[in-house]
Order: structure tokens, then sequence, then C-alpha cells
């Protein structure tokens, strides 16, 4: 079975053993009960116009554990203006204020 990357149009496999092996350890994958567990700050960062992740998500991770802080960046997508591979000397406004937010909230 070929489930397409709705960014990149590829066609990714997803195999029988993907599954099992899911279904396997399906409450240590649960990210609701992974997120709950967490005693640490955490940053989650998502661009508010994310085609391939609702930006919802980022509200439910910051929701299950008060631990997280979240920084939604206006007008930019799943990958903040960059693309793969990435040729350019400097990066993209929007993953600059990516790597910004972080580097603050690595420090404080």
């Amino acid at each position: 079975m070929y489930i397409e990357n709705g960014r990149t149009k590829q066609q990714m496999p997803h195999y029988y053993q993907f599954y099992s092996s899911f279904k396997a350890e399906e409450e240590g994958l649960n990210i609701a009960n992974a997120v709950k567990k967490l005693n640490i700050p955490y940053l989650i960062i998502h661009g508010a116009d994310d085609p391939t992740v609702d930006v919802k998500e980022a509200y439910h991770l910051q929701k299950w554990s008060k631990q997280g802080r979240l920084k939604v960046i206006p007008d930019t997508d799943h990958v903040f203006g960059a693309k793969h591979p990435w040729d350019l000397e400097e990066l993209p406004i929007k993953l600059q204020q990516t790597v910004d937010y972080t580097f603050q909230f690595a420090i404080n």
C-alpha cells in the first residue's frame, strides 16, 4: 500500500510490518500519553498555514501538558518557507524566526 505525501507528492510505502509494529507498541507511541508524562518544559513551534499538519495539533500538544510553550508562526507552512535541498546562504525569514525562538527557549 502506498500513501501520497501531500506536500511532495511522493508515494510513500506503508508495509504491513508498519501496522503490526504500531499495534504492538500502540500505547507507547500514543502522543497524548507521552506528552502528558513530560515533566520538563518543551517548545512547540508550528506554521499557521501548515497544509501537512493542522495547527490544531500544536494546540493539542500544549493542552496535554502544562509544560508546553507554543509559538505559532503566522503566514508560514510545514517547512517554514524552506525547501530541500537548501542551496542559499541565508535561511528563509520564517525559518530564521523558528531558529531564533528555539535559541531563546534553550537559553531561558
